[in-house]
């Protein structure tokens, strides 16, 4: 069945989903690629009364109407959906197709869990959702998957309502979980922010990745925006940037503190502990010592950087084959000096002094002969 765009209203469940606003950057994408791939197959549609509503393809029909005009027919397919089947359909199609934007996933997620807990549907292991509230449920049956597996709206309600009938996984239950911690647990301002890049092609508002969002969201909302700030100083990427976040809750409060107010490197957290356990045991510490200390770290690690640098670019190119017999025997002196009298002692004296503090360190074996 033909029917044209302007007669195709938006998904009831439409609304939850930024407030119904489109992505620009999307609707632009389909309008570049619609000569060349065509209509992309007939729409999904359900019927209410006189007027047809959209499944899914929002932002298609956005790009049709700008392209081909408001009163240009498409197929269109009429589904006798249910209210469940709708809000699927919708979110389904969301959370396959626009797997990187974290404004568009986290709210998806959260529409779902509003439906489930406004409607009371519990969905049982099998993919049956039933209509009953999680209480009684649970008093008269809490042997049947018990705590979270039956609680209106939890994680693990909204993964066996998005995966009962998909065939494969749209999500997993590890991912929803950290995207519903993101959307419980981030600072509005930052989600906010995360939002304006979207609907601004990332040129307004602060630039927040999905891993970083996961990151801070595992700190309480008061402090996230201080410590976004100065992650954001060390210039590192998201992997290195979650490690300091970890470092960064098992330190005390006068250097959580400290992070906050821009006195502490986040990188030096880890100085500042040990310089906090020593004056816990009662030895002072000159502070030009300290200033010493971390120069001397930053030093000693562009030391081995570098080092590491020019052995790879050596092994790299093949830059043995160019030196000569005598060259290649300094070089080998230098070696063995190095490691034999300097690094290998220096490494078992680390090693050892992780043994005493009861940290785990990798295992290394030294063998080189006399």
């Amino acid at each position: 069945m033909k029917l044209k765009l302007s007669q195709l209203k938006p998904n009831p469940f439409k609304k939850e989903i930024n407030g119904g606003k489109l992505s620009e950057e999307n609707i632009q994408k389909i309008r570049a690629n619609i000569k060349e791939l065509g209509l992309m197959g007939a729409l999904p549609v359900f019927k209410k009364g006189k007027d047809y509503f959209l499944i899914a393809g929002h932002h298609r029909v956005e790009a049709l109407k700008r392209t081909y005009g408001r009163n240009f027919k498409i197929e269109c397919t009429i589904h006798n959906y249910t209210e469940d089947n709708i809000l699927r359909g919708m979110v389904v199609e969301n959370l396959t197709q626009r797997t990187d934007e974290l404004v568009e996933i986290t709210e998806n997620l959260v529409a779902v869990k509003k439906y489930l807990i406004k409607n009371k549907l519990i969905v049982d292991d099998k993919g049956n959702v039933t209509n009953r509230t999680a209480p009684d449920r649970l008093a008269k049956k809490p042997q049947q998957g018990g705590g979270r597996d039956f609680e209106l709206g939890s994680t693990e309600q909204i993964h066996r309502w998005l995966n009962k009938s998909a065939g494969c996984e749209v999500m997993s239950l590890t991912k929803i979980k950290e995207y519903v911690k993101i959307a419980e647990n981030l600072d509005t301002k930052l989600l906010q922010g995360a939002k304006s890049c979207l609907d601004n092609g990332n040129k307004e508002g602060e630039t927040i990745s999905i891993e970083e969002a996961k990151s801070l969201a595992r700190l309480p909302r008061a402090e996230q925006k201080a410590v976004k700030k100065q992650l954001d100083k060390t210039g590192l990427d998201y992997k290195e940037k979650g490690k300091l976040i970890s470092e960064y809750l098992s330190a005390s409060d006068e250097i959580q503190e400290k992070v906050k107010a821009g006195n502490i490197d986040m990188q030096n957290i880890q100085i500042e502990k040990v310089n906090e356990s020593i004056k816990k045991d009662g030895i002072e510490i000159n502070p030009d010592t300290t200033k010493i200390l971390e120069e001397y770290k930053m030093d000693f690690c562009d030391s081995i950087d570098k080092v590491a640098s020019q052995i790879e670019y050596i092994n790299s190119n093949e830059l043995l084959d160019k030196f000569s017999i005598d060259q290649l025997t300094m070089m080998m002196m230098h070696i063995v000096s190095w490691v034999k009298g300097d690094l290998a002692p220096l490494t078992k004296k680390i090693l050892r002094k992780l043994k005493e503090e009861g940290k785990n360190s990798p295992n290394v074996t030294f063998e080189y002969q006399d």
